[in-house]
C-alpha cells in the first residue's frame, strides 16, 4: 500500500509537469501575462481603452505578415506595444530579435526602465532568462537556447552585423535614409520573419512615408452610430466655436471654448456628433471604431500598415489638441514659423509632413505710397499704421565693395525701406549710418568675408561715433535649425533664430551672433507673401533689382532630404545680396526681441 502511495504521487506530479499549455491567443496572452510597470495608465498591458492596437498586435504576430508599420501620435501605447509584442515572441518563438532607438544611449534607457522590469515581473517570461549573468550584457540578452536579443543604435553598422528573425524599429521617421532598407536585409527572408516599427509620422517621401504606403494601409476611423457612415478620421471634422469664446478684449476663454468642441459626421446629411467627454471619446473610438482599408494595388505581398492620429485616443482631451492647433495657427501667422503646426501634424495627426518649395511673391505692399527721398536724410518714418523705433543698417559685405540696406522698423515688427545702395569703401559706409542717424548697434553686417577687417571696422565703429559705446553687430548666417535661449533666470530653455555672442580669434576682442538660415529666411519669405501679420513696405522708387534680388533669388528646396534655401541659377542666383541686407534686418529684429521666432517649444 506504501508503495503504491507513492506511485500515485509520482503519477499524479507527473501528470502536473506534462498539463498542456494554456492556449491563448495572442492579444489574450499579451493583457494577461504583460506587466507595464511604467505606464502611468495600467499596471498590466490594457486594450480596453486602444482598439487601435488590437489589429497592429494581431498583425505581428500572424504567420505570413513579413513587415508591419505602426505610424501614430506620441502617447499612444507605441512603447508598450513593442514591449508586448518582443515579450509574445520570446515565450512562443525561438527567434532572434534585435530592437533598435535612435541612439545607443536611448536604447540603453530603454531597456533599462521599460523593457528588463517588464519581463522580470512576466511569469512566463522570467523563466525563460538566463541565469548566467555574463549572458545579460548592455546590448544583448543571450537566452540558454542559444538565441539573443539585440538592442543596438539606428547605424549602418549595427544594421548589416547580425542575422536576425526580428526587428523592432522605434520612431523611424529620424533615421538616416536607407536604414530600413538594411533592416529588412537583416532578416534574410526567412519564413515567419517580422519587421516591425512604431513611429510618429516624418516627412512626406521619406523611408517611413514610402513604407507605410507599399504596404496594405489601414486608417483608423469609426462607423457612425446615427447614419452608418464609416470615415476615417479626418482634423477637418473637428468643430469648435472661436468667437463664441473670445472676450471684448479678444482673449479666448478657454472655459467656454472648450464647451464648444466637439466631432461631427462627415456625411453631410446627418447631424450626429461626438463631444468632448470621455465617454464619447471612449465609444467612438473603442466601441464604433475600425481601421479602414486603403486596399492599395501597389501594396507588396506580406506588408501591413497602420495609422491612428491622437483623437483615437480616448484619454487624450480634445481640448488639449485643439488648444495646440490654435497654437500651431498663431505662430504661423504672426510669427511665421510652420514649425508647430509641423509638429501637431507628425507628432499629433500621424500624418507625413508635405514641405512644399516656396518661392516668394511679394504681390502687395503695404502703407501709404512713398519714395526714398523722403526719409534718407535720416527723418523718421512715422506714418498711420507705423511708428518708427529706429533703424537697421545691413550690411553684405563682398570682396572689393558693400551693397547695403537701410529699414525703419517698428514695435510692431514691421519694416520699411529707407535707404538702399552700394559702397566702394568703409568711410562711405560710415556716412550712410550717420546720414541715416542708425545707432552702432544696429548696424548689422555681414561676416563672411572679409572676417577680420570686419572686426577691426566694427570697433572703429566707437571712434567714428564718440558718443555711441557700441560697436557694428558682425553677423554670420548658420545652418543650425536654431540657438538655445534662456529667455530669463530660471525660465524655459527655447529655440531661438539668433544665437548668444561668440568670441572670435580674429583679435581685437571681437564678438559676433550666428543667425538660422532656415528660420530666418521662411520668416522673410513668409513676410513677403503674406502669411505673417508683419509687413515690408518698399517705396516707389525702390531699384528693379531690389524688388527681382528679395523674390527671384533664392528658393526653399528639399536637398538630400533637407530643407534649404537655395540660390537661383544664374544671374538672378547671383543678385542675391539685398535679400540677405533684408535677411539680416529680420535678425535683428529678433536679436533685440521686437519679436521672437521660436522653433520646437520646450527644450
Amino acid at each position: 500500500m506504501k508503495r503504491q502511495s507513492k506511485l500515485g504521487k509520482l503519477l499524479a506530479y507527473a501528470s502536473e509537469i506534462i498539463r498542456p499549455p494554456e492556449r491563448l491567443a495572442a492579444i489574450e496572452w499579451m493583457q494577461k501575462y504583460v506587466p507595464t510597470p511604467s505606464s502611468h495608465r495600467s499596471p498590466t498591458y490594457d486594450l480596453d481603452k486602444s482598439a487601435f492596437m488590437v489589429p497592429v498586435l494581431q498583425a505581428v504576430t500572424e504567420e505570413g505578415c513579413s513587415e508591419v508599420h505602426c505610424m501614430m501620435g506620441v502617447g499612444m501605447g507605441k512603447s508598450e506595444t513593442f514591449i508586448a509584442s518582443a515579450s509574445w515572441l520570446l515565450a512562443h518563438r525561438s527567434f532572434a530579435t534585435m530592437m533598435v532607438a535612435q541612439t545607443q544611449a536611448e536604447s540603453q534607457i530603454f531597456v533599462e526602465t521599460r523593457l528588463m522590469p517588464s519581463l522580470l515581473l512576466n511569469e512566463q517570461v522570467k523563466p525563460l532568462l538566463p541565469t548566467r549573468a555574463r549572458d545579460i550584457q548592455k546590448k544583448k540578452i543571450l537566452f540558454p537556447n542559444g538565441k539573443p536579443l539585440h538592442f543596438g543604435s539606428a547605424t549602418m553598422s549595427t544594421l548589416q552585423s547580425k542575422s536576425l528573425d526580428a526587428v523592432f524599429l522605434d520612431e523611424i521617421w529620424l533615421y538616416d535614409e536607407g536604414l530600413l532598407e538594411e533592416a529588412r536585409r537583416r532578416t534574410h527572408d526567412r519564413a515567419n520573419s517580422i519587421v516591425f516599427s512604431a513611429s510618429q509620422a516624418g516627412i512626406e517621401g521619406d523611408q517611413l512615408d514610402r513604407a507605410f504606403h507599399d504596404s496594405l494601409s489601414h486608417v483608423w476611423g469609426y462607423k457612425c452610430p446615427a447614419c452608418g457612415y464609416e470615415q476615417r478620421h479626418s482634423w477637418g471634422q473637428m468643430r469648435w466655436d472661436l468667437d463664441e469664446a473670445r472676450g471684448k478684449d479678444g482673449a479666448i476663454n478657454w472655459t467656454t471654448l472648450n464647451d464648444t468642441i466637439r466631432y461631427e459626421c462627415i456625411n453631410g446629411d446627418c447631424n450626429h456628433e461626438y463631444r468632448d467627454t470621455p465617454q464619447d471619446r471612449y465609444e467612438m473610438n473603442n466601441i464604433q471604431g475600425r481601421y479602414l482599408c486603403d486596399n492599395n494595388e501597389g501594396a507588396k505581398p506580406g506588408r501591413k500598415s497602420f495609422r491612428a492620429s491622437a483623437v483615437a485616443a480616448c484619454w487624450i482631451p480634445w481640448s488639449k489638441l485643439v488648444g495646440e492647433w490654435l497654437t500651431a495657427i498663431r505662430d504661423l501667422k504672426h510669427d511665421g514659423n510652420r514649425e508647430s503646426k509641423r509638429i501637431f501634424i507628425q507628432k499629433r495627426l500621424a500624418e507625413s509632413y508635405a514641405e512644399e518649395e516656396v518661392a516668394i511673391k511679394f504681390e502687395n505692399n503695404h502703407g501709404e505710397p512713398y519714395n526714398l527721398e523722403d526719409y534718407k536724410d535720416g527723418k523718421p518714418y512715422d506714418v498711420e499704421g507705423f511708428i518708427e523705433r529706429g533703424r537697421f543698417l545691413c550690411i553684405d559685405v563682398q570682396q572689393d565693395h558693400f551693397h547695403f540696406a537701410c529699414y525703419a522698423f517698428s514695435a510692431e515688427a514691421n519694416l520699411a525701406l529707407v535707404d538702399i545702395g552700394r559702397c566702394e569703401t568703409w568711410g562711405s559706409l560710415f556716412s550712410v549710418q550717420r546720414a541715416n542717424k542708425v545707432q552702432n548697434r544696429f548696424v548689422l553686417i555681414d561676416r563672411g568675408y572679409k572676417t577680420a577687417e570686419v572686426a577691426v571696422q566694427a570697433k572703429k565703429a566707437q571712434s567714428e561715433s564718440p558718443m555711441d559705446r557700441d560697436r557694428w553687430v558682425p553677423m554670420a548666417g548658420s545652418s543650425a535649425k536654431g540657438f538655445a535661449i534662456k529667455i530669463n533666470k530660471g525660465g524655459k530653455t527655447y529655440l531661438n533664430a539668433v544665437s548668444q555672442k561668440h568670441n572670435s580669434a580674429q583679435g581685437c576682442n571681437h564678438t559676433y551672433r550666428n543667425h538660422s538660415n532656415i528660420m530666418i529666411k521662411d520668416d522673410v519669405e513668409s513676410m513677403l507673401n503674406g502669411n505673417t501679420i508683419n509687413t515690408l513696405r518698399i517705396p516707389m522708387d525702390a531699384p528693379k533689382d531690389y524688388i527681382e534680388s528679395i523674390t527671384k533669388s533664392e528658393t526653399r528646396k528639399r536637398v538630400k532630404g533637407v530643407w534649404t534655401w537655395v540660390k537661383s541659377p544664374g544671374k538672378v542666383g547671383d543678385n542675391n545680396h539685398q535679400f540677405d541686407c533684408l535677411c539680416l534686418a529680420v535678425a535683428g529684429l529678433c536679436l533685440y526681441q521686437v519679436k521672437r521666432i521660436i522653433s520646437e517649444g520646450d527644450k
